[in-house]
């Protein structure tokens, strides 16, 4: 496949640990967990919109799929390269399913309930791994259910915005991890090095700094502004990026 007609965010999604910014704590603990093998059975990522909760459930579910894992998914076994090719929805060939919340009515809610959970599955660890997305959107009719699993075969792992959905009841049968923004001296970086990589000039020193701000230090929000640029083919400058946001925000503020 042409990288090049990989939109940015895909181009650069972390694979690893070691490639995700920020969320220094909540990496040391999924990797431990993953070198353990002390792995819990229900696993709630919440933070803001952006933080990289998607990004922890798939590389920890890299991490203990992975048939060589020595703190890193070596993206080479059958499991990484399966759970790749299947990004995001994940495959029941390696016992990973991954659901968006905000799509899953009753109807599919009921077959996932009956047909899917429990099924055996065919990776490593011999668990099954749920990943729902956007669990905040779920209903209430389901929430006690999913937060509970029955089978020990089964590992949870919810992504939500709001902890305060989920009852304190709930949240102490369940390892709790935060999401949160990378500081300016990791995202910095990062945005430079794909400056680099996509022969994107950086006109003014300050441009970077001032994308990072403008985008609330959100990396998401950030790389999409650089493939924006990169199209364009202009230089970056502050007085671009100024302008990209304030256009931005007045599109939002519509009626």
């Amino acid at each position: 496949m042409d990288t090049n007609t990989i939109d940015f965010c895909e181009k650069y999604r972390p694979r690893k640990f070691g490639e995700i910014l920020g969320n220094k704590p909540a990496i040391q603990y999924l990797k431990n967990s993953a070198l353990s093998g002390r792995i819990t059975n229900s696993l709630i990522l919440h933070g803001e919109t952006g933080t990289g909760k998607n990004t922890l459930a798939h590389v920890f579910t890299k991490s203990i799929t992975c048939e060589n894992f020595q703190g890193e998914p070596c993206g080479e076994c059958d499991s990484c390269k399966t759970l790749e090719a299947y990004y995001p929805h994940g495959s029941t060939i390696s016992g990973v399913s991954l659901y968006d919340c905000t799509k899953l009515d009753e109807k599919r809610m009921d077959e996932i309930i009956n047909r899917h959970l429990g099924f055996h599955s065919l990776n490593r660890i011999d668990r099954n791994i749920f990943i729902w997305d956007e669990f905040h959107q779920i209903t209430d009719r389901w929430k006690d259910k999913l937060l509970n699993p029955e089978s020990k075969r089964d590992i949870f792992i919810y992504c939500l915005i709001d902890l305060s959905v989920v009852s304190r009841a709930l949240q102490g049968r369940a390892i709790v991890l935060k999401t949160e923004r990378p500081e300016m001296g990791e995202i910095i970086p990062r945005l430079r090095q794909i400056c680099e990589l996509e022969g994107i000039i950086v006109k003014d020193e300050d441009a970077l700094i001032t994308l990072a701000r403008d985008a609330d230090r959100l990396t998401r929000e950030c790389i999409k502004f650089l493939e924006t640029s990169a199209v364009y083919g202009e230089p970056l400058t502050v007085n671009l990026v100024k302008k990209f946001f304030k256009h931005r925000r007045s599109i939002g503020n519509e009626d």
